[in-house]
């Protein structure tokens, strides 16, 4: 009896199983309750440090700010009140690249002084020159252009590509994908701002800043092929309308031939007869005809956007609006200031932690 197997007891296992999944969650949920409790404490010393840190260094600090906007007020009193202007314009056939391009040159010759050259390329004066302080470039951005970006990509009828037509390649790139996809560089609306000491240098360089976007020989080249396709195009839509028309009018007279050879009968239609309507010549003739009109509609359209790169909306005013605070400098430069100091303040305290290791060392070795 004593070498019988002992009888296992039904459910003794699922009860173990079940006691050590219980304790494995509650020894997870203990962790996860310490790691947040050690979080939040850490969270709270980090703050506490940067409260103490900030109280000890006050005054430096105030000087710095003092000191920064100080000098950025000198600046100003220097160099004179800064206005800006903004142009609204619509860039074709790529020429957002150029864009950017250009006014990353113009404020590198602004910083470098080289106001002779920056006044040959504005074709304004030297002193007018010498006021300018800044270009920049904004895209603008709304929904409206972002849909007329992806229908034109997309959506817009075109003769050799009626895939393009169809719901294939919104499947394949859906418009919210297309428009995350979307950089700076793929708005054709731009807005752009000019920032100077004079108030009304603004209107003078216009036409001179367009010249120097416009000036690449391959936009130039672009434009011209372009206009070339758009005249082909239209002059070959043009010729199918007055084919058509010719056409038309052959036809209408074989039809007052047959009637006057069959005696003037008339044949009766049957307009329930869809079949036959679909495939009656005169209304394939007639909806090839709007068809081609259309075309011709569109093509005019896009040849008023083709005709040159650059299309002002807004130009620059005659007169520059004041710049804000943040524009005029003196807050900037006190930011830098205080920037400046905590990157001194970092490596001091890093040169500090460094020595307090190097002799913790040198005392655990001796």
């Amino acid at each position: 009896m004593e070498n019988q197997d002992k009888k296992k007891v039904p459910g003794s296992d699922n009860d173990v199983d079940l006691g050590t999944l219980f304790q494995l969650a509650g020894n997870g949920f203990s962790k996860l309750t310490s790691f947040f409790r050690q979080l939040f404490i850490g969270f709270g010393n980090g703050m506490l440090f940067m409260l103490i840190f900030l109280k000890r260094r006050m005054w430096w600090i105030l000087g710095a700010l003092l000191i920064g906007y100080g000098w950025g007020t000198y600046q100003n009193y220097k160099n004179g009140v800064k206005y800006y202007s903004t142009m609204t314009a619509r860039f074709h056939l790529g020429s957002t690249k150029a864009l950017y391009h250009t006014i990353d040159y113009l404020n590198n010759m602004i910083s470098a002084g080289r106001s002779n050259e920056l006044a040959q390329l504005l074709s304004i004066s030297k002193e007018e020159a010498a006021s300018l302080r800044a270009f920049e470039a904004e895209a603008i951005v709304d929904e409206k252009e972002v849909s007329d970006l992806y229908r034109k990509q997309f959506l817009s009828y075109n003769r050799g590509q009626f895939l393009r037509t169809d719901t294939f390649w919104t499947r394949v790139i859906p418009y919210k994908d297309f428009k995350a996809g979307l950089t700076k560089f793929d708005y054709p609306l731009q807005e752009i701002s000019v920032v100077s000491t004079q108030i009304d240098v603004f209107p003078k360089i216009q036409q001179g800043f367009i010249n120097a976007v416009t000036s690449n020989g391959d936009l130039k080249k672009n434009l011209a092929i372009s206009q070339k396709i758009q005249l082909e195009e239209e002059a070959a839509i043009v010729a199918s309308l007055q084919g058509l028309d010719t056409l038309r009018t052959v036809y209408n007279e074989k039809l007052r031939k047959l009637n006057k050879e069959d005696g003037g009968a008339t044949t009766n239609v049957n307009l329930s007869d869809k079949s036959s309507s679909r495939a009656s010549p005169e209304l394939e003739l007639f909806d090839k005809l709007m068809q081609l009109k259309d075309e011709l509609k569109l093509s005019r359209q896009q040849e008023m956007s083709n005709t040159v790169l650059v299309q002002v909306y807004a130009s620059f005013s005659e007169v520059g609006r004041k710049s804000n605070i943040l524009r005029q400098g003196a807050v900037t430069t006190a930011l830098q200031a205080l920037a400046l100091l905590f990157v001194i303040f970092l490596i001091y305290e890093i040169y500090n932690i460094t020595g307090y290791y190097e002799k913790k060392q040198k005392s655990n070795q001796g």
